[in-house]
């Protein structure tokens, strides 16, 4: 009897240290998720910005090419959120 209450404290111990690590990667990957967000939009606000200078400046195809890069970075950083999540789902399975 000792020896079933004893394998039984264990086995909730090590629940328990498993639903501690879950969180704490959960919080990793959200902290990682939202400095990456505020990467991208700064990338894009300083593409943009620069598009818009060159622009004026009479820099017509530097300003496209930097403004589609920054649009494609804003895209690029909310369409990964859709699709990395269910990929990592996958491998775990």
């Amino acid at each position: 009897m000792e020896m079933a209450e004893r394998e039984q404290k264990a086995v909730i111990e090590l629940r328990q240290q498993d639903a501690q690590l879950t969180k704490q990667m959960m919080e990793y990957d959200y902290k990682s998720f939202r400095a990456g967000q505020w990467m991208g939009l700064a990338v894009t606000i300083l593409s943009l910005a620069a598009a818009f200078v060159l622009a004026d400046k009479g820099n017509n195809i530097a300003a496209a090419g930097f403004g589609v890069t920054g649009l494609a970075v804003l895209v690029g950083v909310f369409l990964r959120n859709r699709f990395v999540p269910a990929q990592q789902e996958q491998k775990t399975l």
